[in-house]
Protein backbone atom coordinates (compact mmCIF):
# COMPACT_ATOMS: atom_id res chain seq x y z
CA UNK A 1 0.00 0.00 0.00
CA UNK A 2 2.77 2.41 0.68
CA UNK A 3 5.01 1.45 -2.45
CA UNK A 4 1.70 2.01 -4.50
CA UNK A 5 1.19 5.43 -2.57
CA UNK A 6 4.14 6.93 -3.52
CA UNK A 7 3.70 5.78 -6.89
CA UNK A 8 0.83 7.91 -7.39
CA UNK A 9 2.46 10.30 -5.71
CA UNK A 10 5.42 10.34 -8.00
CA UNK A 11 3.03 10.27 -11.17
CA UNK A 12 1.19 13.32 -10.12
CA UNK A 13 4.63 15.20 -10.00
CA UNK A 14 5.35 14.17 -13.56
CA UNK A 15 8.19 11.75 -12.22
CA UNK A 16 9.38 8.14 -14.17
CA UNK A 17 9.48 5.55 -11.71
CA UNK A 18 11.12 2.00 -12.26
CA UNK A 19 9.58 -0.71 -10.28
CA UNK A 20 11.68 -4.26 -9.42
CA UNK A 21 10.87 -7.16 -11.83
CA UNK A 22 8.30 -9.73 -10.13
CA UNK A 23 10.41 -12.56 -9.38
CA UNK A 24 9.46 -15.69 -11.12
CA UNK A 25 8.37 -19.12 -9.98
CA UNK A 26 10.99 -21.15 -10.72
CA UNK A 27 9.06 -24.46 -11.21
CA UNK A 28 7.59 -22.55 -14.21
CA UNK A 29 10.95 -22.58 -16.37
CA UNK A 30 11.85 -26.08 -17.25
CA UNK A 31 15.67 -25.16 -18.09
CA UNK A 32 16.13 -23.98 -14.19
CA UNK A 33 14.10 -27.34 -13.83
CA UNK A 34 16.67 -29.79 -15.82
CA UNK A 35 19.67 -31.35 -14.37
CA UNK A 36 21.94 -31.09 -17.47
CA UNK A 37 21.50 -28.55 -20.13
CA UNK A 38 21.95 -30.25 -24.14
CA UNK A 39 21.23 -29.59 -27.22
CA UNK A 40 18.21 -32.25 -27.65
CA UNK A 41 15.61 -30.92 -25.14
CA UNK A 42 13.92 -33.72 -24.92
CA UNK A 43 17.25 -35.18 -23.20
CA UNK A 44 17.40 -35.64 -19.43
CA UNK A 45 19.81 -37.92 -17.28
CA UNK A 46 17.04 -41.24 -17.06
CA UNK A 47 15.19 -41.78 -14.05
CA UNK A 48 15.80 -44.85 -11.50
CA UNK A 49 14.58 -48.00 -13.15
CA UNK A 50 11.30 -49.35 -11.21
CA UNK A 51 11.67 -52.41 -9.23
CA UNK A 52 9.63 -53.66 -11.98
CA UNK A 53 11.74 -52.64 -14.95
CA UNK A 54 15.00 -54.17 -12.68
CA UNK A 55 13.18 -57.63 -12.53
CA UNK A 56 11.74 -58.12 -15.95
CA UNK A 57 15.23 -56.77 -16.84
CA UNK A 58 17.02 -59.72 -15.10
CA UNK A 59 14.12 -62.25 -16.47
CA UNK A 60 15.90 -61.08 -20.08
CA UNK A 61 19.18 -61.42 -19.03
CA UNK A 62 19.10 -64.80 -18.02
CA UNK A 63 16.39 -66.52 -19.91
CA UNK A 64 18.63 -68.85 -22.03
CA UNK A 65 19.36 -70.00 -18.55
CA UNK A 66 16.08 -69.74 -16.67
CA UNK A 67 12.88 -69.11 -19.07
CA UNK A 68 10.03 -68.64 -16.85
CA UNK A 69 7.73 -66.90 -19.27
CA UNK A 70 4.92 -68.82 -18.18
CA UNK A 71 5.27 -67.56 -14.38
CA UNK A 72 5.46 -63.74 -15.29
CA UNK A 73 2.40 -61.91 -14.67
CA UNK A 74 0.51 -61.38 -17.77
CA UNK A 75 0.39 -57.87 -18.04
CA UNK A 76 4.02 -57.87 -18.39
CA UNK A 77 4.21 -60.97 -20.07
CA UNK A 78 5.00 -59.11 -23.87
CA UNK A 79 7.23 -56.43 -22.58
CA UNK A 80 9.20 -59.64 -21.95
CA UNK A 81 9.27 -61.00 -24.92
CA UNK A 82 10.05 -57.91 -26.83
CA UNK A 83 12.90 -57.72 -25.20
CA UNK A 84 13.98 -61.01 -25.84
CA UNK A 85 17.32 -61.38 -28.10
CA UNK A 86 16.15 -62.82 -31.67
CA UNK A 87 19.16 -64.87 -30.93
CA UNK A 88 18.10 -67.65 -28.45
CA UNK A 89 18.70 -70.79 -29.16
CA UNK A 90 15.87 -73.02 -30.96
CA UNK A 91 15.81 -75.26 -28.17
CA UNK A 92 14.71 -72.67 -25.78
CA UNK A 93 11.97 -70.81 -27.69
CA UNK A 94 10.56 -73.46 -30.14
CA UNK A 95 8.02 -74.34 -27.65
CA UNK A 96 7.83 -71.69 -25.22
CA UNK A 97 7.15 -68.97 -27.56
CA UNK A 98 4.34 -68.26 -30.33
CA UNK A 99 4.36 -64.50 -30.51
CA UNK A 100 4.55 -63.27 -34.14
CA UNK A 101 6.88 -60.32 -33.84
CA UNK A 102 9.74 -62.64 -32.01
CA UNK A 103 9.73 -64.52 -34.84
CA UNK A 104 9.67 -61.84 -37.06
CA UNK A 105 12.66 -60.53 -35.65
CA UNK A 106 14.51 -63.22 -35.15
CA UNK A 107 13.98 -64.04 -39.18
CA UNK A 108 15.22 -60.70 -39.75
CA UNK A 109 17.99 -61.01 -37.86
CA UNK A 110 19.33 -64.01 -39.38
CA UNK A 111 18.24 -63.58 -42.74
CA UNK A 112 16.66 -60.56 -43.51
CA UNK A 113 12.74 -59.43 -44.41
CA UNK A 114 14.25 -59.31 -48.32
CA UNK A 115 14.62 -63.03 -48.72
CA UNK A 116 10.70 -63.60 -46.55
CA UNK A 117 8.26 -65.08 -48.89
CA UNK A 118 4.66 -63.85 -49.47
CA UNK A 119 3.30 -63.10 -46.41
CA UNK A 120 0.97 -65.42 -46.26
CA UNK A 121 1.95 -67.68 -43.35
CA UNK A 122 2.77 -67.27 -39.56
CA UNK A 123 6.29 -65.81 -39.05
CA UNK A 124 7.26 -68.76 -36.73
CA UNK A 125 6.09 -71.51 -39.47
CA UNK A 126 8.07 -69.12 -42.05
CA UNK A 127 11.38 -69.45 -40.01
CA UNK A 128 10.88 -73.10 -38.76
CA UNK A 129 10.41 -74.29 -42.56
CA UNK A 130 12.92 -71.79 -43.77
CA UNK A 131 15.50 -73.63 -41.11
CA UNK A 132 14.97 -77.02 -42.04
CA UNK A 133 15.11 -75.82 -45.64
CA UNK A 134 18.93 -74.85 -44.79
CA UNK A 135 19.87 -78.00 -42.28
CA UNK A 136 18.42 -80.17 -45.63
CA UNK A 137 20.12 -78.45 -48.57
CA UNK A 138 23.65 -78.48 -46.46
CA UNK A 139 23.83 -82.03 -45.45
CA UNK A 140 26.36 -83.82 -47.21
CA UNK A 141 26.08 -87.48 -46.89
CA UNK A 142 29.18 -89.03 -44.52
CA UNK A 143 30.19 -85.92 -43.56
CA UNK A 144 27.28 -83.89 -42.05
CA UNK A 145 26.01 -85.28 -38.49
CA UNK A 146 22.30 -86.88 -38.56
CA UNK A 147 22.12 -86.42 -35.19
CA UNK A 148 22.22 -82.02 -35.40
CA UNK A 149 19.74 -83.09 -38.21
CA UNK A 150 17.32 -84.98 -36.28
CA UNK A 151 17.44 -82.50 -33.27
CA UNK A 152 16.13 -79.98 -35.70
CA UNK A 153 13.38 -82.07 -37.42
CA UNK A 154 12.25 -83.16 -33.84
CA UNK A 155 11.74 -79.27 -32.95
CA UNK A 156 10.70 -77.78 -35.82
CA UNK A 157 8.82 -80.37 -37.98
CA UNK A 158 5.40 -80.16 -36.14
CA UNK A 159 5.16 -76.75 -38.30
CA UNK A 160 6.76 -77.40 -41.40
CA UNK A 161 3.93 -77.44 -44.29
CA UNK A 162 6.17 -76.36 -47.42
CA UNK A 163 9.91 -77.21 -48.15
CA UNK A 164 11.66 -75.73 -51.19
CA UNK A 165 14.67 -77.46 -51.77
CA UNK A 166 17.08 -76.05 -54.24
CA UNK A 167 20.40 -77.99 -53.55
CA UNK A 168 21.27 -81.36 -52.37
CA UNK A 169 24.43 -82.34 -51.91
CA UNK A 170 26.08 -85.64 -53.05
CA UNK A 171 28.80 -87.68 -51.07
CA UNK A 172 32.07 -85.72 -51.27
CA UNK A 173 33.23 -89.07 -53.27
CA UNK A 174 30.43 -89.76 -55.93
CA UNK A 175 31.45 -91.23 -58.67
CA UNK A 176 29.06 -90.06 -61.93
CA UNK A 177 26.63 -92.30 -62.86
CA UNK A 178 25.35 -92.28 -66.92
CA UNK A 179 21.45 -91.03 -67.51
CA UNK A 180 19.24 -93.56 -69.89
CA UNK A 181 18.59 -92.85 -73.22
CA UNK A 182 15.00 -91.72 -73.96
CA UNK A 183 13.68 -94.02 -76.33
CA UNK A 184 10.11 -95.54 -77.34
CA UNK A 185 11.40 -99.07 -76.72
CA UNK A 186 10.12 -101.74 -74.19
CA UNK A 187 10.04 -100.83 -70.12
CA UNK A 188 12.66 -102.87 -68.71
CA UNK A 189 12.26 -104.41 -65.55
CA UNK A 190 13.32 -101.79 -62.56
CA UNK A 191 15.53 -103.60 -60.31
CA UNK A 192 16.56 -102.18 -56.87
CA UNK A 193 20.28 -101.38 -57.07
CA UNK A 194 22.25 -99.31 -54.45
CA UNK A 195 21.28 -96.67 -51.83
CA UNK A 196 20.51 -93.19 -51.71
CA UNK A 197 23.50 -91.23 -52.83
CA UNK A 198 21.74 -87.79 -51.47
CA UNK A 199 19.87 -87.35 -48.56
CA UNK A 200 17.49 -89.79 -47.69
CA UNK A 201 14.24 -88.65 -47.30
CA UNK A 202 12.99 -91.83 -45.20
CA UNK A 203 14.79 -90.48 -42.60
CA UNK A 204 12.95 -86.85 -42.52
CA UNK A 205 8.96 -86.90 -43.87
CA UNK A 206 8.64 -89.10 -40.79
CA UNK A 207 9.11 -86.09 -38.76
CA UNK A 208 7.12 -84.15 -40.75
CA UNK A 209 4.22 -84.94 -40.57
CA UNK A 210 2.01 -81.97 -41.74
CA UNK A 211 3.73 -81.39 -44.89
CA UNK A 212 1.87 -80.59 -47.89
CA UNK A 213 3.99 -78.93 -50.50
CA UNK A 214 7.25 -80.50 -51.57
CA UNK A 215 9.95 -79.11 -54.65
CA UNK A 216 13.12 -80.95 -55.30
CA UNK A 217 15.99 -80.14 -56.98
CA UNK A 218 18.98 -82.73 -57.02
CA UNK A 219 21.71 -79.68 -58.07
CA UNK A 220 24.67 -78.04 -56.36
CA UNK A 221 24.76 -74.57 -56.46
CA UNK A 222 27.43 -72.34 -56.26
CA UNK A 223 30.20 -74.83 -57.34
CA UNK A 224 32.40 -72.37 -59.11
CA UNK A 225 35.48 -74.36 -60.67
CA UNK A 226 34.84 -77.89 -58.29
CA UNK A 227 32.04 -78.14 -61.57
CA UNK A 228 31.29 -82.19 -62.32
CA UNK A 229 28.30 -83.63 -63.86
CA UNK A 230 28.49 -85.79 -61.03
CA UNK A 231 27.28 -83.19 -58.70
CA UNK A 232 23.97 -82.89 -60.44
CA UNK A 233 20.72 -85.12 -61.04
CA UNK A 234 18.72 -87.67 -59.34
CA UNK A 235 20.54 -91.06 -59.14
CA UNK A 236 18.67 -94.71 -59.46
CA UNK A 237 19.42 -95.20 -55.37
CA UNK A 238 18.02 -91.40 -54.77
CA UNK A 239 15.01 -92.64 -56.87
CA UNK A 240 14.37 -95.55 -55.16
CA UNK A 241 14.78 -94.08 -51.73
CA UNK A 242 12.67 -90.91 -52.49
CA UNK A 243 9.88 -93.62 -53.93
CA UNK A 244 9.73 -95.86 -50.84
CA UNK A 245 9.77 -92.75 -48.70
CA UNK A 246 6.48 -91.02 -50.68
CA UNK A 247 5.07 -94.61 -50.88
CA UNK A 248 4.29 -93.98 -47.17
CA UNK A 249 3.67 -90.20 -46.73
CA UNK A 250 0.13 -90.04 -47.53
CA UNK A 251 -0.08 -86.50 -46.57
CA UNK A 252 1.82 -84.77 -49.37
CA UNK A 253 -0.49 -82.63 -51.72
CA UNK A 254 1.97 -81.35 -54.11
CA UNK A 255 5.19 -82.95 -55.64
CA UNK A 256 7.60 -80.78 -57.77
CA UNK A 257 11.30 -82.23 -59.02
CA UNK A 258 12.88 -79.71 -61.13
CA UNK A 259 16.33 -80.02 -63.13
CA UNK A 260 17.35 -83.25 -61.73
CA UNK A 261 18.42 -85.38 -64.85
CA UNK A 262 15.11 -87.73 -64.42
CA UNK A 263 14.64 -89.98 -66.75
CA UNK A 264 12.68 -92.38 -67.74
CA UNK A 265 14.02 -95.14 -65.31
CA UNK A 266 13.96 -92.89 -62.73
CA UNK A 267 10.13 -91.81 -63.13
CA UNK A 268 8.96 -95.23 -63.77
CA UNK A 269 10.67 -95.73 -60.55
CA UNK A 270 8.61 -92.83 -58.73
CA UNK A 271 5.85 -93.85 -60.54
CA UNK A 272 5.23 -97.26 -59.50
CA UNK A 273 5.52 -96.37 -56.04
CA UNK A 274 3.18 -93.09 -55.88
CA UNK A 275 0.15 -95.69 -57.54
CA UNK A 276 -3.00 -94.69 -55.73
CA UNK A 277 -0.76 -91.84 -53.79
CA UNK A 278 -4.20 -90.85 -51.82
CA UNK A 279 -3.06 -87.37 -51.25
CA UNK A 280 -1.27 -85.77 -54.11
CA UNK A 281 -3.03 -83.23 -56.69
CA UNK A 282 -0.37 -81.35 -58.26
CA UNK A 283 2.18 -83.09 -60.14
CA UNK A 284 5.15 -81.00 -61.42
CA UNK A 285 8.54 -82.68 -63.62
CA UNK A 286 9.11 -80.33 -65.57
CA UNK A 287 13.27 -79.50 -67.25
CA UNK A 288 14.24 -83.51 -67.12
CA UNK A 289 14.89 -85.56 -69.45
CA UNK A 290 11.65 -87.71 -69.30
CA UNK A 291 10.43 -89.13 -72.68
CA UNK A 292 8.26 -91.71 -74.05
CA UNK A 293 8.87 -94.50 -71.54
CA UNK A 294 8.32 -91.93 -68.75
CA UNK A 295 5.62 -90.48 -70.12
CA UNK A 296 3.35 -94.25 -70.23
CA UNK A 297 4.42 -94.13 -66.57
CA UNK A 298 2.85 -90.95 -65.79
CA UNK A 299 0.05 -92.39 -67.35
CA UNK A 300 -0.26 -95.22 -65.22
CA UNK A 301 -0.13 -92.79 -62.43
CA UNK A 302 -3.07 -91.25 -63.59
CA UNK A 303 -5.26 -93.97 -64.19
CA UNK A 304 -4.74 -95.14 -60.43
CA UNK A 305 -5.16 -91.44 -58.87
CA UNK A 306 -8.56 -90.06 -58.69
CA UNK A 307 -7.40 -86.39 -57.07
CA UNK A 308 -4.61 -85.27 -59.03
CA UNK A 309 -5.98 -81.82 -60.82
CA UNK A 310 -2.82 -80.50 -62.29
CA UNK A 311 0.33 -82.00 -64.28
CA UNK A 312 3.43 -80.11 -65.29
CA UNK A 313 6.11 -82.09 -67.77
CA UNK A 314 7.13 -79.00 -68.63
CA UNK A 315 10.69 -78.89 -70.83
CA UNK A 316 11.17 -82.57 -70.92
CA UNK A 317 11.87 -85.02 -74.22
CA UNK A 318 8.28 -86.29 -74.90
CA UNK A 319 7.29 -87.14 -79.01
CA UNK A 320 4.30 -88.57 -80.27
CA UNK A 321 3.72 -91.43 -78.92
CA UNK A 322 4.08 -90.35 -74.92
CA UNK A 323 1.40 -87.15 -76.16
CA UNK A 324 -1.22 -89.82 -77.74
CA UNK A 325 -0.76 -91.64 -74.00
CA UNK A 326 -1.21 -88.11 -72.23
CA UNK A 327 -4.21 -87.55 -74.00
CA UNK A 328 -6.02 -91.07 -73.43
CA UNK A 329 -5.51 -90.76 -70.23
CA UNK A 330 -6.47 -87.04 -69.86
CA UNK A 331 -9.72 -87.17 -71.82
CA UNK A 332 -11.64 -89.88 -69.47
CA UNK A 333 -10.03 -88.39 -65.98
CA UNK A 334 -11.93 -87.72 -63.20
CA UNK A 335 -10.03 -84.88 -61.94
CA UNK A 336 -7.46 -83.76 -64.11
CA UNK A 337 -7.68 -80.01 -65.00
CA UNK A 338 -4.62 -78.58 -66.00
CA UNK A 339 -1.62 -79.99 -68.38
CA UNK A 340 1.91 -78.22 -68.98
CA UNK A 341 3.57 -79.85 -72.02
CA UNK A 342 5.41 -77.15 -72.85
CA UNK A 343 8.65 -77.02 -74.80
CA UNK A 344 8.46 -80.73 -75.26
CA UNK A 345 9.18 -82.77 -78.70
CA UNK A 346 5.86 -83.47 -79.75
CA UNK A 347 6.17 -81.79 -83.48
CA UNK A 348 3.35 -81.51 -85.88
CA UNK A 349 2.32 -85.42 -86.03
CA UNK A 350 2.26 -85.36 -81.88
CA UNK A 351 0.10 -82.09 -81.61
CA UNK A 352 -2.09 -84.09 -83.79
CA UNK A 353 -2.32 -87.04 -81.78
CA UNK A 354 -2.53 -85.13 -78.82
CA UNK A 355 -5.82 -82.99 -80.05
CA UNK A 356 -7.15 -85.81 -81.40
CA UNK A 357 -6.88 -87.88 -78.39
CA UNK A 358 -8.37 -84.90 -76.23
CA UNK A 359 -11.47 -84.43 -79.26
CA UNK A 360 -14.62 -84.50 -76.82
CA UNK A 361 -16.13 -83.59 -73.57
CA UNK A 362 -13.08 -83.90 -70.90
CA UNK A 363 -12.65 -81.70 -67.99
CA UNK A 364 -9.63 -79.46 -68.57
CA UNK A 365 -9.38 -76.01 -68.07
CA UNK A 366 -5.88 -75.15 -68.60
CA UNK A 367 -3.61 -76.63 -71.49
CA UNK A 368 0.14 -75.58 -72.58
CA UNK A 369 1.75 -76.63 -75.68
CA UNK A 370 3.65 -73.44 -76.37
CA UNK A 371 7.20 -74.49 -78.27
CA UNK A 372 6.71 -77.94 -79.37
CA UNK A 373 7.05 -77.68 -83.23
CA UNK A 374 3.66 -77.73 -84.29
CA UNK A 375 2.38 -77.46 -88.12
CA UNK A 376 -1.02 -77.12 -90.07
CA UNK A 377 -2.12 -81.24 -89.09
CA UNK A 378 -1.77 -79.73 -85.46
CA UNK A 379 -3.75 -77.32 -86.01
CA UNK A 380 -6.38 -78.70 -88.12
CA UNK A 381 -6.65 -81.19 -84.99
CA UNK A 382 -6.92 -78.57 -82.32
CA UNK A 383 -9.98 -76.39 -84.08
CA UNK A 384 -11.83 -80.12 -84.45
CA UNK A 385 -10.74 -80.54 -80.91
CA UNK A 386 -12.09 -76.83 -79.87
CA UNK A 387 -15.63 -76.96 -81.25
CA UNK A 388 -16.75 -80.27 -78.86
CA UNK A 389 -15.17 -78.80 -75.96
CA UNK A 390 -16.79 -76.32 -72.90
CA UNK A 391 -14.88 -76.50 -70.26
CA UNK A 392 -11.06 -75.55 -71.84
CA UNK A 393 -10.84 -71.64 -70.51
CA UNK A 394 -6.77 -71.22 -71.10
CA UNK A 395 -4.55 -72.34 -73.66
CA UNK A 396 -1.20 -71.75 -74.69
CA UNK A 397 0.20 -72.04 -78.17
CA UNK A 398 2.70 -69.54 -78.77
CA UNK A 399 6.05 -70.37 -80.37
CA UNK A 400 4.98 -72.82 -82.93
CA UNK A 401 4.74 -71.87 -86.17
CA UNK A 402 1.22 -72.78 -87.04
CA UNK A 403 1.27 -69.99 -90.26
CA UNK A 404 -1.33 -67.21 -91.54
CA UNK A 405 -4.32 -70.23 -92.92
CA UNK A 406 -4.00 -71.75 -89.39
CA UNK A 407 -4.77 -68.66 -87.74
CA UNK A 408 -8.09 -68.29 -90.16
CA UNK A 409 -8.82 -71.67 -89.28
CA UNK A 410 -8.49 -71.24 -85.41
CA UNK A 411 -10.40 -68.31 -85.40
CA UNK A 412 -13.82 -69.65 -87.32
CA UNK A 413 -12.97 -72.26 -84.73
CA UNK A 414 -12.90 -69.77 -81.64
CA UNK A 415 -16.35 -67.90 -83.07
CA UNK A 416 -18.09 -71.24 -82.53
CA UNK A 417 -16.45 -71.81 -78.94
CA UNK A 418 -17.65 -69.34 -75.86
CA UNK A 419 -15.25 -70.91 -73.26
CA UNK A 420 -11.82 -70.10 -74.04
CA UNK A 421 -10.89 -66.69 -72.30
CA UNK A 422 -7.35 -66.56 -72.22
CA UNK A 423 -4.76 -67.48 -75.20
CA UNK A 424 -1.45 -67.12 -76.00
CA UNK A 425 -0.28 -66.87 -79.89
CA UNK A 426 2.74 -65.28 -79.91
CA UNK A 427 5.52 -66.09 -82.69
CA UNK A 428 2.78 -68.60 -84.47
CA UNK A 429 3.17 -66.19 -88.07
CA UNK A 430 -0.39 -64.85 -87.29
CA UNK A 431 -1.02 -61.91 -89.00
CA UNK A 432 -1.79 -58.60 -86.87
CA UNK A 433 -5.48 -58.22 -88.30
CA UNK A 434 -5.49 -62.38 -87.40
CA UNK A 435 -4.61 -61.65 -84.02
CA UNK A 436 -6.84 -58.90 -83.24
CA UNK A 437 -9.54 -60.76 -84.40
CA UNK A 438 -8.93 -63.84 -82.02
CA UNK A 439 -8.40 -61.39 -78.86
CA UNK A 440 -12.25 -59.51 -79.75
CA UNK A 441 -13.33 -63.04 -79.64
CA UNK A 442 -11.48 -63.82 -76.55
CA UNK A 443 -12.61 -60.50 -74.94
CA UNK A 444 -16.22 -61.82 -75.74
CA UNK A 445 -16.10 -64.87 -74.13
CA UNK A 446 -14.56 -63.20 -70.88
CA UNK A 447 -17.51 -60.74 -70.39
CA UNK A 448 -19.87 -63.88 -71.16
CA UNK A 449 -17.95 -66.12 -68.22
CA UNK A 450 -18.49 -62.59 -65.93
CA UNK A 451 -15.04 -61.50 -66.11
CA UNK A 452 -13.59 -64.69 -64.73
CA UNK A 453 -10.56 -66.32 -66.19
Amino acid sequence: TTVALLVTMAEGKGLRVDLPAPKKDPLLDPRKMRRILAEDPEWNVPSVPSLVDLCLQHIVNSFETNPILDKIPSQYRQTTIDRLSAALPLTITAGLLDDDNYWKRSYESKWGLDSAPSRTRPWKRLYFERNVQEMIQDYSPGTSSPVALQSVLALCGALVEELDINQLLPPQDKSPEVPDVPGDGPDEPLEESGAAEHIDFGDVLPRLKNLRKLSLTYVVRDCGMNFKWSLFGMTRGDAFALAASLQSFTALQSLTIHSSLVDDTRVRILMSRLLHHPGITHLDLAHNAIGDKGARAVVKYLHSSTVIVSLSLCDNQIRHAGARALAAAARDHCSLTAINLRLNRLEDAGGRALFEGLAGPSRLTALNVASNALGKSSAAALCHYLQKQTQLTHLELACNELGEDSGRLLLSALDGNRSICSMDVRLCQFSTDTEIDLNKLLQRNLKLSGGKQ
